[in-house]
């Protein structure tokens, strides 16, 4: 079981002139698993995902769960589809999602913005720095990975 911790949300990204940044969603994600803001330097883009060798170096195992969607899959819709696959509500998921109006545009090759949450085994989003104020939300999933200790 994995406990959560107090996340530390940023007050924006830092961004290297290689072009990497440490991303305010991403950090906020891993500092709520209990891994330290000083562990890492960069969080990764959505086309190179630095922050699954980041969970991995810090005792954690990453494994995609993505097929188990739909592929028009969004946070809303695929709240029972997670019910189902979780062994219990303590489970937790690592959510890439896209959109228009979440998150920011970070090292994404097409240009699209990207944002990560954390997702309890009962489909509930658990750790989100840019809350959906809506009843049903409908942000896409691009990736996620169930989360647990190596």
């Amino acid at each position: 079981m994995i406990t959560l911790h107090t996340p530390i949300l940023l007050s924006d990204h830092i961004r290297y002139k290689s072009g990497k940044a440490k991303t305010v969603c991403v950090t906020y994600c891993l500092t709520a698993l209990g891994i330290a803001l000083d562990a890492f330097t960069v969080t990764g883009t959505l086309n190179k995902p630095n922050y699954l060798g980041i969970l991995n170096r810090e005792g954690f195992s990453a494994r995609s769960r993505r097929s188990k969607l739909s592929k028009t899959a969004t946070i809303g819709n695929s709240r029972a589809a997670i019910r189902k696959m979780s062994d219990s509500v303590n489970d937790i998921y690592f959510v890439v999602i896209l959109g228009d109006h979440y998150g920011d545009r970070v090292g994404s090759k097409k240009g699209g913005y990207c944002h990560a949450v954390l997702i309890n085994g009962n489909g509930e989003v658990v750790i989100d720095n840019a809350i959906a104020q809506v009843k049903r939300d409908h942000r896409k999933i691009h990736s996620i990975h169930k989360i647990t200790r190596a």
